[in-house]
């Protein structure tokens, strides 16, 4: 559960966040010129991520990068980006960091699962 209602409230009050994280990171891609998503739409998603899914939770550093135009992009700007999220990865986790440098060190096999565990464990 990632928030719940003080005792006595069915529901219709303020809800209390559960997550103990204190950041979360939301890499979105898109085929929307970002001129057009904030003239035509007002970017619900930012609206969404941030002050309906992760404030409602307890989550209070949000950060969100959106990618785009995914359709037309080039290897080169697809690299950029990945680049983009290693960098931001670093900056708002910079635990991973170290945990990456140890499993490369021991030729870890199962890298993936363990990072995710770790990760875990550090919020």
């Amino acid at each position: 559960m990632a928030y719940e209602f003080q005792k006595g409230d069915a529901g219709e009050g303020i809800p209390r966040g559960l997550l103990k994280a204190d950041t979360a990171i939301i890499f979105n891609t898109s085929n929307t010129p970002e001129e057009r998503e904030m003239n035509v739409f007002g970017d619900p998603l930012e609206t969404l991520w941030k002050n309906c899914i992760f404030s409602l939770c307890g989550v209070k550093n949000v950060y969100r990068r959106v990618f785009g135009i995914i359709v037309t992009s080039s290897q080169k700007q697809r690299t950029t980006w990945l680049r983009e999220v290693d960098e931001a990865m670093d900056r708002y986790f910079p635990l991973l960091k170290v945990v990456d440098w140890i499993l490369d060190l021991i030729n870890f096999p199962e890298r993936c699962r363990l990072r995710k565990t770790i990760y875990c464990l550090h919020i």
